[in-house]
């Protein structure tokens, strides 16, 4: 099943597939930005730059990189930003597992937050407030504005079509 989306991927995640409602079809999927890539990268080759200097110091900045660079590799692989017909869907973490549901009648409003670097490579926050003062936060997701979009988009379509 694939899905509109500039993060366009097979939704491949068990997880997700396996917790689609009867009638209930994905309509944007995205996950976190690759963005977060960039400051591991960075201690990687500032550990290099080092080895001229200090062979201790340059070890540290590349084991810190690494380190940082994997837990980022979990990070993107196991986040799901998803809109269906029916509801958003948050989840997030690999060892410990968060997830958040919202009806897409129980939505007030969608805000988004995304910096001047957030609009140059594509990544910002998206807060959806609930019904009742609920507010959920999906932060640097990649491609904010069709996330945003998507979900304004079957909040429309639920209002025009009676709230199916």
């Amino acid at each position: 099943m694939s899905v509109r989306g500039n993060y366009e991927r097979e939704i491949d995640s068990s997880f997700l597939k396996d917790d689609l409602m009867p009638g209930e079809n994905v309509v944007f999927n995205t996950t976190v930005s690759p963005v977060l890539y960039f400051l591991p990268t960075m201690f990687v080759i500032v550990g290099f730059g080092m080895f001229g200097f200090s062979k201790w110091i340059a070890l540290l900045a590349i084991a810190i990189g690494a380190f940082h660079f994997v837990s980022t590799f979990l990070n993107i692989k196991s986040c799901i930003y998803a809109v269906t017909n029916k509801r958003v869907v948050i989840k997030t973490g690999f060892i410990r597992r968060d997830s958040l549901d919202i009806s897409i009648n129980r939505i007030e409003g969608v805000s988004l937050e995304q910096n001047i670097a957030g609009r140059i490579f594509n990544f910002g926050n998206v807060y959806i407030n609930g019904v009742g003062g609920d507010k959920a936060k999906a932060e640097f997701v990649g491609d904010p504005v069709g996330f945003k979009r998507s979900i304004q988009e079957v909040l429309n379509d639920g209002y025009t079509n009676g709230g199916k």
